[in-house]
């Protein structure tokens, strides 16, 4: 009994351990050409888990069917590069494939890792809630210039970083507020998801949910206005007084941050101008889509006028830019073939929450996609850097909640055999 205590203990440990690497990774500073660390490491795990498959031959379908959903969206974007002469006109190739490219060898490195280390998506959420707090307050203290230049090592310099904090929104050590935004508004629905669990430190789960939201308030991204208008109401139906404190923390501090970031308040008349102006839709993608001239909206209207080869495979990668939405990331630089993966990969996390997940689990996937497929409107959502990271992290961890094997089994990978109750 103790060795089998002391055994458990152990795994526990490794397992944060596991955790708190995977969460360092994506905030480490660049490397040159803006190149990341989990660009390497990416790589690095695919090839163990690939090997795994490889060597017990049964790969499982559940992890493959997401993966080969990212992967579609690559191979099109690449035919796609082959044969228009648009692709590169406003953007590198190069860097424009390893954003698409790295989404799906995130994800299958992420399975063979918390599969491996038997991660429990409790832990997880834990470790996500304590970092969200971390940045929260590196976001808050970069409103101050010391700190504010520490972190530059940590961002890109291609100006939009700069930019936004000269007119009042801080970013932190995020690329910009929209990235920001992502982030803290996936946190604000784990937090509900946490503060569901049994014996929770209240005190210290609320004070960590305070910085978070704090830190995702000065960023004054529509994102994550978005984000937290999710969380109330995942909280409301799972304790109202939670979502009391999301709602009131939130107004307040995106009220105190708009004043004393931006006391001009044209944050918040500008929001007000895109719902007079294009509705919902306009205000939540910050007037990429819902008014007329703008740019996502013409390239919707030049994507869906052009030729049949172009409407399925798009025009190549780099073909424009900004490509602010993550249905046109895909749509534009690689068609209908690589949008339909995009959309393959959300559909089927919506299956396996009615199908596999019970619980505050089911709850926790679906808000979490509901908000990511209402953002990728307004910007990119798995492919958001260290946001999007983030995000195929927690995924996986519900993937493999949903098809945990039992724990006398080796579990790496080889969930398939839950698949056996589908027949």
């Amino acid at each position: 009994m103790v060795i089998e205590e002391t055994s458990h203990s152990q795994r526990t440990l490794n397992g944060d351990c596991v955790l708190f690497a995977l969460l360092t990774v994506p905030f480490l500073p660049y490397f040159p050409y803006g190149f990341r660390a989990e660009h390497i490491l990416a790589i690095l795990f695919s090839v163990f888990s690939l090997r795994y498959i490889w060597q017990t031959k049964k790969p499982s379908r559940t992890t493959l069917i997401p993966v080969a959903s990212l992967a579609g969206g690559v191979v099109a974007t690449v035919i796609s590069s082959s044969m228009f002469s648009t692709a590169g006109a406003e953007a590198g190739i190069v860097n424009m494939f390893v954003r698409i490219f790295l989404a799906p060898l995130l994800f299958l490195s992420f399975v063979f890792i918390i599969s491996r280390e038997d991660i429990k998506l409790t832990r997880l959420a834990d470790a996500v809630a304590t970092t969200s707090a971390i940045i929260g307050g590196i976001s808050v203290l970069s409103i101050f210039s010391p700190v504010a230049h520490f972190l530059h090592p940590f961002v890109m310099e291609d100006g939009v970083w700069g930019a936004s904090r000269a007119v009042g929104r801080q970013p932190g050590i995020f690329n910009q507020p929209l990235e920001a935004g992502l982030f803290f508004g996936i946190t604000a629905i784990i937090f509900v998801y946490k503060f569901r669990e049994r014996n929770q430190n209240i005190t210290i789960a609320s004070l960590f949910l305070v910085v978070s939201l704090i830190g995702g308030s000065v960023s004054l991204s529509k994102t994550f206005v978005l984000g937290v208008g999710l969380a109330m109401i995942y909280a409301f139906f799972a304790r109202r007084w939670l979502a009391l404190l999301i709602l009131s923390s939130s107004a307040i501090w995106i009220g105190a941050s708009s004043l004393f970031l931006n006391p001009s308040g044209s944050y918040f008349k500008s929001l007000l101008a895109l719902l007079n102006a294009g509705g919902p839709i306009a205000a939540v993608s910050a007037g990429r889509f819902g008014v007329e001239q703008a740019g996502n909206s013409e390239m919707a209207a030049e994507l869906a006028s052009a030729g049949w080869s172009n409407v399925l495979l798009g025009f190549g990668l780099g073909s424009k830019m900004p490509l602010d939405s993550g249905f046109l990331e895909y749509a534009y630089q690689g068609g209908l073939l690589a949008l339909a993966g995009y959309l393959l990969f959300f559909a089927f996390f919506i299956w396996i929450s009615f199908r596999h997940l019970t619980g505050e689990a089911r709850f926790l996937s679906l808000f979490l996609i509901a908000f990511s497929v209402l953002a990728s409107v307004g910007g990119p959502t798995i492919t958001a850097n260290r946001a999007g990271y983030v995000l195929i992290l927690v995924l996986v961890g519900l993937l493999v909640a949903a098809f945990r094997n039992p724990p006398d089994r080796p579990i790496a990978l080889r969930i398939s055999a839950a698949n056996s109750t589908d027949s």
